[in-house]
């Protein structure tokens, strides 16, 4: 229901049709950067929390939380 469109995006859309463009964490970066933003060290404890919040969501078991330099990544 929350995905569906993604999904359909990701498996089924073809060129003008695709509208969600995935892309890797480096082009987020630049992208963030060129407007001035930065990234903050997320600790430890804060991956930790992501995962107890998600486990509190009928479907937080399919999500996965890992670190990538600064950033918090949401699988």
């Amino acid at each position: 229901m929350y995905f569906g469109t993604g999904i359909k995006n990701i498996l089924a859309s073809e060129n003008t049709e695709r509208v969600i463009k995935h892309v890797k964490i480096d082009v987020w970066r630049k992208f963030f950067a060129w407007f001035g933003m930065k990234e903050i060290k997320l600790s430890m404890s804060s991956l930790y929390q992501a995962n107890l919040v998600a486990e509190k969501f009928s479907y937080g078991s399919c999500c996965t939380f890992d670190r990538d330099g600064d950033s918090l990544i949401i699988g």
